[in-house]
C-alpha cells in the first residue's frame, strides 16, 4: 500500500511537465513506413502476379490509393493530439489551406505557366536537375513555408517538434490533389498509383522538413538570417534532385517480367530509400540542436 500511493504521490518527470506533446518521430515513421510497406504490396499483387480486378473497381481503388496517405495521418497524428494535454491545434488549417493553395497557385504555377512537363523531361540530366529545382522544388517548398510561417508562427510553435508536425501536414495537403488527379488520369495500374502517390508524398515530406529544421532554428536558436533561406533552397535541391532521379529509375531496365515492372521496381526501392535517407538525416539534425540546446541552458 505504501509503495502504491508513493507512486500516486510521485511528480511527473521533468520531461513530461515541458513536453505535454505527441511524438511526432513516432507518427512520422509509423504513417510513412506503413504506406511504404503498403506500395511494396501493392507491387507484389499487382505488379508481379498481376492480379486481375474488375475495371469497375480500378478507380474506387486507385482514388482510396491515393487518400492512403491522408486516412494513415488522421489515424496516427489527428486522433494522436486527442489524447494529449497540450494538442497542435493548427494542423487541419495548416493540411486544408496546403491543399487550397497547391490547387490555386501551386500547380497552375508547374504545369501552366512555366510547363515544365513540356520540356524538363527532355533536357540533359544537369538541367533537369536545375530546372526541377527553380521551378516545381522552389514553388512547392517556398508555398509550404509560407504556409506554415503565416499559420503557426509564435502562438503555435510551443515546441521544436511542432514544426516538424506542421510541415508533414503542409506537405499532405500539398501531394493530396496532384496524387488524386494522377489516380484519376487514364485509370492506371493500382501498384503504378501507390509508387507515384509514394514519391510525392516523400519529395514533399523531406523537403518541408528540411524547412522545418530552418524554422525551429530560427524560432527557438535565434540563427543567422541566411539560415531560413538556406534551408528553403536546400529542400527546393532535393525535389529538384529526386524528380529526374525517379524518372531515371522510371526507365531502367530490370531482368524481371513485363515493362510496367521493369520501369518501377527501382523506382520504389530509390523512393524507400529516399524516405530512409531523409528521415534519418532530419532526426540527427533535431537531435543535434536540442543538445545544443539544453547545453546551452546549462551554461547559462
Amino acid at each position: 500500500m505504501t509503495d502504491y500511493r508513493s507512486r500516486l504521490l510521485t511528480p511527473p518527470r521533468e520531461e513530461e511537465e515541458i513536453r505535454p506533446y505527441r511524438s511526432v518521430w513516432r507518427s512520422l515513421i509509423l504513417e510513412n513506413s506503413l504506406y511504404g510497406g503498403f506500395t511494396a504490396l501493392c507491387f507484389v499483387v499487382f505488379g508481379i502476379f498481376a492480379l486481375p480486378l474488375p475495371q469497375a473497381l480500378r478507380q474506387p481503388i486507385n482514388i482510396l490509393i491515393a487518400v492512403l496517405p491522408i486516412s494513415l495521418w488522421i489515424i496516427f497524428s489527428l486522433f494522436a493530439e486527442r489524447l494529449v494535454p497540450q494538442p497542435r491545434r493548427q494542423l487541419v488549417p495548416v493540411f486544408l489551406f496546403s491543399v487550397l493553395v497547391a490547387r490555386a497557385i501551386g500547380q497552375p504555377l508547374v504545369s501552366e505557366f512555366l510547363r515544365v512537363q513540356d520540356w524538363l523531361p527532355l533536357d540533359s540530366a544537369l538541367n533537369r536537375i536545375i530546372g526541377y529545382t527553380f521551378s516545381t522544388g522552389i514553388i512547392q517548398v517556398g508555398l509550404g513555408y509560407i504556409i506554415v510561417r503565416t499559420l503557426t508562427w509564435d502562438e503555435h510553435l510551443r515546441d521544436r517538434h511542432d514544426t516538424l508536425a506542421y510541415a508533414a501536414a503542409a506537405a499532405l495537403g500539398y501531394g493530396l490533389l496532384p496524387s488524386l488527379e494522377f489516380a484519376l488520369n487514364g485509370n492506371p495500374n493500382p501498384y503504378v498509383v501507390a509508387a507515384n502517390t509514394f514519391i510525392t508524398i516523400t519529395l514533399l515530406l523531406v523537403s518541408n522538413c528540411i524547412v522545418a529544421y530552418g524554422l525551429a532554428a530560427t524560432r527557438f536558436d535565434a540563427s543567422p538570417s541566411l539560415f531560413m533561406p538556406f534551408t528553403v533552397a536546400l529542400g527546393s535541391f532535393i525535389t529538384g534532385l529526386g524528380l529526374p532521379l525517379y524518372y531515371g529509375f522510371l526507365n531502367a531496365t530490370f531482368s524481371l517480367g513485363g515493362a510496367s515492372v521493369q520501369r518501377h521496381i527501382l523506382g520504389i526501392g530509390f523512393t524507400g530509400a529516399l524516405l530512409a535517407a531523409g528521415l534519418t538525416l532530419i532526426y540527427v539534425l533535431f537531435s543535434y540542436a536540442e543538445r545544443q540546446a539544453r547545453e546551452r541552458e546549462l551554461e547559462g
